[in-house]
């Protein structure tokens, strides 16, 4: 009996003192949302000065994340001290840091991805609108997040990269300089005068308006193909996948009429296929002949 009235006097003291904070609480969770919208303003405010001192895209969304969390955090430790007043600031700082040791040890991916987040975009290997490709994955960068980047593919559809993947993976950046050069194989007859072949080919390209005047045309012979001469052509174009196609198309196009003009044959390999398959059967020397087959003669 005097375990139950023990218990009961411990509840009535909780509940005394839980009542008795309900004030303190009340004026906690109204800090909480006066902090959220404080953040707010100030991440805004950050993100519309920095541009106009000339600073980085990257590094204006690096302050903002940075000054939005130094808000929470002061935020915190005053919400802190709202609700419980006799834990000193001290108290506070040491029990902060024994949580962010174990925090740190289960989420741990989580900051990972987040740090090397921040090192993305202090290093800037690549910005935002930029076409890259990695792990397989092409597209547009569309937004460098605390934990992903977001990719925009040529589909429409988007892609997350997790940070670290992005921070250790190989990362091909197709939009890196205004030009890219492009190759292709074209195939004409063994007969063919190669010096005309290739000057035909060369004003067909030239002409092309997706191929840049700034660089050089290269056409060269790599190889002799069962098909014919192998020409391999290469020219500079914009690096956006949109372009990229329609110079591929514009270049093919104007090849063919050219060669059709000079009456240069182009070559292609002609696939062999059969309606019926062929049965082949395995003779040994004990194998007798079927009807219709002759025994070889010793």
């Amino acid at each position: 009996m005097n375990y139950v009235s023990i218990i009961l006097k411990t509840l009535d003291k909780f509940a005394q003192n839980f009542v008795a904070l309900i004030p303190n609480i009340i004026a906690g969770v109204f800090f909480a949302v006066l902090t959220y919208f404080i953040a707010k303003i100030i991440g805004r405010i950050v993100s519309s000065f920095l541009p106009k001192m000339a600073v980085r895209a990257n590094l204006v969304i690096i302050a903002q994340k940075l000054t939005i969390i130094l808000v929470w955090f002061i935020g915190m430790l005053i919400i802190s001290a709202i609700i419980f007043p006799s834990v000193t600031t001290a108290n506070i700082l040491t029990t902060l840091g024994l949580t962010s040791v174990a925090v740190g040890l289960a989420f741990k991916n989580i900051f990972e991805n987040f740090f090397t987040g921040i090192l993305l975009l202090l290093r800037e290997p690549f910005s935002i609108g930029d076409f890259i490709e990695v792990d397989s994955q092409r597209g547009y960068v569309h937004r460098i997040s605390i934990q992903n980047t977001h990719l925009r593919k040529t589909d429409g559809t988007r892609a997350f990269i997790p940070n670290t993947k992005m921070f250790t993976s190989t990362v091909e950046v197709m939009t890196d300089s205004k030009l890219r050069r492009k190759k292709i194989i074209c195939s004409v007859d063994f007969d063919t005068d190669l010096e005309r072949a290739r000057t035909t080919i060369k004003d067909a390209v030239k002409q092309c308006e997706s191929v840049s005047k700034e660089k050089y045309i290269q056409i060269y012979v790599v190889s002799f193909s069962s098909n014919g001469i192998d020409f391999a052509i290469y020219w500079w174009t914009k690096p956006e996948p949109s372009h990229l196609r329609y110079s591929l198309d514009e270049v093919l196009t104007s090849i063919k009429k050219a060669l059709d003009k000079e009456k240069i044959p182009m070559t292609y390999s002609t696939p062999v296929s059969f309606i019926d398959s062929l049965k082949v059967q395995q003779k040994t020397q004990n194998s007798k002949p079927t009807d219709g087959e002759q025994s070889p003669t010793p």
